[in-house]
């Protein structure tokens, strides 16, 4: 919301104050919903090809199934926003997915959300709500082994709900690797 006053300063004469607020609208990330998923590269570890993302102006569990089968600590219901994000399964049939803090970012925690399949057809494979490599920190790391080499996995990223009184949207560090 901005705020602004105004007045006219006209020969020597002021007017009395105006004044007003006006909002802006936020438009959706470009990958708000799976068909325009970000491609991740998966590198050796979460530093090799961070992406940095962001749920601001992101809509409610566009493009998803059901829902997560972790994070839903608010009443069972996961009261949040998404983005998407896609990455081939290297060669050794392991990956890890994880979501990380960016400075001066008010997003503080994130579920994280893993499918096979394509975006008509979501298949979960893992979720995770607070397992980041930070200690203390309510961000997201999911390693999952045993996937297909050279498959398609879909990765949903939402803001977690107020369970800590951080359900604001913001920027996130999110990256995939092979360690």
């Amino acid at each position: 919301t901005y705020y602004y006053w105004v007045r006219s300063l006209c020969a020597g004469s002021e007017s009395i104050w105006s004044a007003g607020t006006f909002t802006t609208l936020a438009v959706p990330p470009i990958n708000d919903n799976c068909s325009k998923a970000a491609s991740l590269t998966v590198g050796a570890t979460f530093s090799s090809n961070p992406l940095t993302g962001t749920t601001i102006g992101a809509t409610a569990g566009t493009g998803s199934p059901t829902g997560p089968s972790c994070g839903t600590g608010d009443g069972g219901v996961l009261t949040s926003v998404n983005v998407w994000y896609k990455v081939v399964v290297p060669a050794s049939g392991n990956i890890t997915i994880e979501t990380n803090s960016v400075s001066g970012s008010f997003l503080a925690d994130t579920v994280l959300t893993a499918y096979t399949g394509n975006c008509t057809t979501l298949t979960e494979v893992g979720c995770n709500d607070d397992n980041s490599s930070v200690p203390g920190s309510h961000f997201s790391k999911l390693s999952l082994t045993g996937q297909t080499p050279g498959a398609t996995l879909y990765v949903s990223v939402w803001r977690f709900g107020n369970e800590f009184g951080n359900e604001d949207d913001g920027q996130f560090k999110i990256s995939a690797y092979d360690s």
